[in-house]
């Protein structure tokens, strides 16, 4: 009896505990907008964004050229897995080692 006799009631109010959550939410959305502006500028290296901007960098920094040219990012993802393919050496047929005599 003594136990609950000082043992504190408290009230919940579901309104303070979303307003505060609301608080919360807006203060972590300023943070990351915040952050994201901090990353694009850093990204792009200026501080104007257009829409399109990161795509064209990241192509950029990935294909290593500065104009992109249909066929680019192909290219250098079978370079990146296969190496680089030798043209225009054909094989030599010169050499018939088939046996005969």
């Amino acid at each position: 009896m003594l136990y609950q006799a000082n043992k504190q009631t408290h009230y919940f109010n579901p309104h303070v505990k979303m307003s505060i959550l609301s608080i919360m939410s807006i203060d972590i959305t300023k943070e990351l907008d915040r952050r994201r502006d901090v990353w694009v500028k850093k990204f792009l290296g200026k501080d104007d964004y257009e829409f399109g901007d990161i795509t064209k960098k990241a192509i950029t920094n990935f294909t290593g050229k500065d104009e992109y040219e249909f066929g680019d990012i192909s290219k250098k993802l079978m370079n990146n897995l296969f190496g680089k393919r030798k043209r225009g050496n054909k094989r030599d047929t010169t050499d018939n080692n088939d046996g005969a005599q």
